[in-house]
């Protein structure tokens, strides 16, 4: 009487183990997260050796520009117009300088 009370118990043991397993789900995907909108810019140009908007030929001037916020690896187009037409374009690299950006072209 033990001997079949016990293979009784084994039997529904197997049985209860053998269920098969529940399917798994795959795992939910990660929320996108959305971006932010860039924050307000602003850029601030000068010139400096120029004199009532002209320059004489072969004098040397210089333009200047601020941008903020700075962001690493930041570049400005600065480009040079006579009569409506551009006669020049110089990409520039925009440093760090106290918390904002700045660069500077020299022209000839």
């Amino acid at each position: 009487m033990k001997l079949r009370l016990l293979v009784g118990v084994g039997v529904a043991a197997a049985l209860a183990g053998a269920q098969p397993a529940p399917a798994q789900e795959p795992p939910p995907a990660p929320p996108v997260a959305e971006q932010a909108p860039p924050p307000a810019a602003s850029l601030r140009l000068a010139t400096q050796r120029v004199v009532r908007g002209s320059v004489l030929a072969g004098d040397r001037w210089v333009v200047r520009g601020t941008v903020r916020p700075y962001a690493p690896g930041q570049q400005a187009v600065v480009r040079l117009y006579r009569g409506g037409r551009k006669i020049s374009a110089r990409r520039v690299a925009i440093r760090p300088v106290a918390g904002v950006g700045r660069f500077a072209w020299r022209c000839a």
